[in-house]
C-alpha cells in the first residue's frame, strides 16, 4: 500500500506540474526463463525532445491498474478505449517498439475522430535471432499470459463498472508472431469465461499462422467467445510472411488466407489489403507486413473497426468472397477523397 501511494503522488505530481509530458506509455512485460514466468507492469511519463522519460515500475497488477483507470478517467469523455497492442517478432526490442508504438499512436490516438484514450503494451521474449526460438517463446509463455490477461481485463471491467466517470472497454491489435501468441493464450481461456467477453475489438494483422486455423476445428473458432467482432487482415504481397513460409513449410494465413474447408466464425471478418501501396518508409513498402502502422489506408480502416462501425458502413472496401467474409480494401478508392 505505502509503494502504491508514493506511486500515485509521483505520478499525479508529474502529470499535474509538468506540461512537457506528451504521453503516458502502459507497458505489462512479461518473460519466461528456465519455465519460470514473470511480469512486471511499467508506467512511462513521455517526455519531449528536451525532456527523459520518466519510468515507473511494479510487479503489483493493482498499482498499475489503479494509475491507468485514475488517468483514463481524467481524458475528455470521448477518449477513454483503451486499446491492448502486441508486438511480433523483435518488436519487444526497445528502438523497434519505441518506432512502432510512435506510429501507432499517431494512427490510432492523435487521430481527433478516435475514441482510443491509451495504449496497453504487451512486451513479450519474441526478441531472439531464431525464429523457432521466438515462436517456442510464444507457446511456452501462452498459458500464464491467459491468466495475467483475464485477471487484468476483467479487473479493468470491474473497476470500470463501478466508476460513473468511465464508461470504457478494451480492444486488441495483434502483429505478425504476436497473433500466434494471442491465438495460443485464447486455447488456455476456461469456458467459463466465454459468458463476458474480453475485447470489443479484435485485429489479427499479417498473421503469421498456419492456414488452417479456422477449419472447423481450428484454433480461431474461439474468436466468438473473447471478443464482440474479429477483423483479420492479409496480404498477398507479404514477403516477410514468404520467409515465415519457408521457415515453417506451411503456408501462412496472413500471405494466403484461409484453406478451402474453412467456416468463417460469427463476427469474424477478413480483409484484403493487397493493393494498399502508401507505405512512407522503403522497408515497410517492400516488406509489406507492417501496414497496420505504415499506412494511411489501411490504418483508417482498422480505426472505423475499432472505434465499432458496422461493416457495412466502413466505406472503401468490396466484397471479394461473400461465403468467407473476405473484403478488399481498395486502395485507388481510399485516395479519391
Amino acid at each position: 500500500m505505502r509503494f502504491l501511494f508514493v506511486f500515485l503522488c509521483a505520478f499525479n505530481f508529474l502529470t499535474a506540474q509538468d506540461a512537457k509530458v506528451n504521453d503516458i506509455q502502459y507497458n505489462v512485460i512479461v518473460d519466461i526463463s528456465d519455465s519460470i514466468y514473470s511480469v512486471a507492469y511499467e508506467v512511462v511519463l513521455k517526455g519531449d525532445k528536451k525532456k527523459d522519460d520518466r519510468v515507473f515500475t511494479t510487479h503489483s497488477q493493482d498499482s498499475f491498474l489503479i494509475v491507468l483507470m485514475d488517468d483514463l478517467q481524467n481524458l475528455p469523455a470521448n477518449k477513454r478505449q483503451l486499446l491492448c497492442y502486441v508486438h511480433g517478432m523483435w518488436g519487444g526490442k526497445r528502438s523497434n517498439f519505441n518506432d512502432a508504438y510512435g506510429m501507432l499512436h499517431e494512427k490510432y490516438i492523435d487521430r481527433s475522430e478516435s475514441d482510443i484514450g491509451r495504449v496497453i503494451s504487451i512486451i513479450w521474449p519474441g526478441n531472439r535471432m531464431e525464429y523457432k526460438i521466438n515462436k517456442s517463446k510464444a507457446w511456452e509463455i501462452s498459458e500464464p499470459l491467459s491468466e495475467t490477461f483475464i485477471e487484468m481485463l476483467r479487473k479493468i471491467q470491474l473497476l470500470d463498472a463501478f466508476n460513473k466517470k468511465l464508461d470504457t472497454g478494451v480492444d486488441l491489435i495483434a502483429h505478425s508472431l504476436g497473433n500466434e501468441l494471442m491465438m495460443k493464450v485464447f486455447s488456455h481461456v476456461r469456458e467459463d469465461e466465454y459468458g463476458y467477453r474480453l475485447f470489443d475489438e479484435i485485429i489479427f494483422t499479417a498473421p503469421d499462422l498456419d492456414t488452417d486455423v479456422l477449419m472447423p476445428e481450428g484454433e480461431l473458432q474461439v474468436l466468438p467467445y473473447v471478443g464482440g467482432r474479429t477483423h483479420i487482415y492479409i496480404s498477398t504481397k507479404d514477403l516477410t510472411l514468404g520467409i515465415s513460409s519457408n521457415l515453417n513449410k506451411r503456408d501462412r494465413f496472413g500471405l494466403h488466407g484461409p484453406i478451402e474447408g474453412s467456416e468463417i466464425p460469427k463476427n469474424v471478418y477478413l480483409v484484403d489489403v493487397t493493393k494498399v501501396r502508401d507505405e512512407k518508409n522503403f522497408g515497410d513498402l517492400m516488406t509489406g507486413h507492417s501496414y497496420y502502422r505504415a499506412s494511411e489506408a489501411a490504418s483508417q480502416d482498422m480505426l472505423r473497426v475499432l472505434m465499432s462501425y458496422k461493416v457495412e458502413e466502413i466505406q472503401k472496401r468490396t466484397v471479394r468472397n461473400k461465403k468467407q467474409k473476405l473484403f478488399i480494401l481498395d486502395f485507388d478508392k481510399n485516395n479519391k477523397g
